[in-house]
């Protein structure tokens, strides 16, 4: 099982917002499992983050000038639901 971060992004309505917020997201070491773009609303769920990498992940993408809106579902899914069953 491997954790599962979840990305929820509101862009601007400008051509390149997609382009400059996946460049931030290409500098990090991780994979990207699942990207969907509708309109200005961009979903991306990355794998293979610490912890430390992905809430800085989210750090970045709030602070592009780009990103209107950002929700973050740290370790998110079957993996992050595993742990939390270890644990209790």
């Amino acid at each position: 099982m491997r954790r599962v971060d979840i990305y929820v992004l509101q862009l601007a309505p400008e051509p390149d917002a997609l382009v400059r917020a996946l460049t931030v997201v290409a500098r990090l070491p991780g994979g990207v499992l699942s990207l969907a773009h509708v309109a200005a609303s961009t979903r991306l769920e990355m794998c293979g983050l610490t912890p430390e990498f992905a809430d800085l992940l989210a750090e970045r993408l709030r602070a592009l000038p780009c990103v209107n809106g950002l929700h973050y579902l740290p370790g998110h899914g079957p993996a992050a639901e595993a742990l939390d069953k270890v644990a209790s």
